[in-house]
């Protein structure tokens, strides 16, 4: 599974014809191939999950420089495996790509799930199944033995109520929040707090604002539908978040997206490191659906996103992954 509409990995992959015409079009949109610059693996404590954070570059097979990064969920059973759901800057891929679908035969864009006679905007996806294992937003809170694993810190500080147990969730002094993308509210590299929902903090004023549906005052909507966690087995500072959430927007529109996120924590069990991976393109389609930047005020400069808010997708670069 890859999200966003209108490149040729987008939508879900399952049948040989359908794997055949994907490497058909990669050979023919990145004739060089990509690289990976970074990546790192871990298993999951359950031994059945394996994630890959990433960075990777390429050029196009018309010149343009591309480069990405991402967070990749394998999934197996019985030793084989079953799903791979793989998120990264979805609104990068597809400016990059414009034009992809010219460059290939009919007989292979009709094996390809992400090709449409007309492309679908962004704001019109809607996300695919998360993990099996996921916990429903209706079903009972977990109850855990003490001491907790981050993973499970993680399901009752941001699954279950979103960010509503555990408040604070300690965060390091020298903590920080990554997400991809450029013209949204969470884009960019911010401080760790920005997800503590600190009533004097621009990222609680334009997360509120944004989530909270009109007519109605600073009341957030946002939820998680569905929400896993899993640890690393091979690395105590490290657990991973699955999520798909669902929000009535400012604007009134209904708001569902589907992300995973990298946690790391210190050894005093402080949270250093948030990067989260979703699709940007239909995050910023929908945070600019309407006027975002009157709706926050003067909150607007105190985001990260505010300094490349104006650039072009194409121009985005992945930030390193980081300690």
């Amino acid at each position: 599974m890859h999200q966003g509409t209108n490149w040729h990995r987008a939508g879900v992959v399952a049948t040989p014809e359908q794997h055949a015409a994907i490497r058909q079009a990669e050979r023919a949109i990145f004739p060089d191939g990509l690289s990976f610059t970074e990546a790192r693996i871990w298993s999951a404590a359950a031994a059945d999950t394996i994630f890959c954070e990433y960075r990777c570059a390429g050029e196009t097979w018309n010149g343009i420089p591309f480069a990405n990064g991402g967070l990749a969920i394998f999934e197996f059973d019985d030793g084989a495996l079953r799903r791979v759901r793989n998120f990264l800057n979805t609104a990068h891929v597809e400016q990059c790509l414009a034009g992809w679908a010219e460059q290939l035969p009919v007989e292979t864009l009709l094996h390809l799930p992400g090709y449409h006679s007309a492309a679908l905007p962004p704001i019109d996806w809607r996300p695919w199944a998360p993990s099996p294992s996921a916990t429903l937003g209706s079903d009972p809170t977990p109850v855990y033995a003490k001491p907790l694993t981050h993973g499970q810190r993680a399901m009752l500080h941001f699954g279950r109520h979103v960010m509503g147990e555990e408040a604070p969730f300690p965060v390091s002094p020298d903590g920080y929040t990554d997400f991809q993308g450029t013209c949204w509210v969470l884009a960019g590299r911010s401080p760790a707090e920005s997800l503590s929902m600190d009533p004097a903090s621009p990222y609680t004023t334009a997360l509120i604002r944004m989530f909270t549906p009109p007519g109605q005052d600073d009341e957030i909507s946002l939820a998680f539908t569905h929400f896993s966690t899993w640890d690393a087995a091979d690395d105590s500072s490290t657990a991973f978040m699955e999520w798909v959430s669902q929000a009535t927007f400012y604007t009134g529109r209904t708001f569902r997206n589907h992300g995973a996120t990298v946690l790391t924590f210190d050894d005093r069990g402080n949270r250093v490191a948030h990067r989260e991976y979703t699709n940007t393109a239909y995050a910023e389609a929908m945070t600019n659906h309407g006027d975002f930047r009157a709706l926050v005020g003067d909150a607007f400069e105190g985001l990260a996103a505010a300094a490349d808010w104006d650039l072009p997708s194409s121009a985005w670069h992945p930030l390193p992954i980081g300690p």
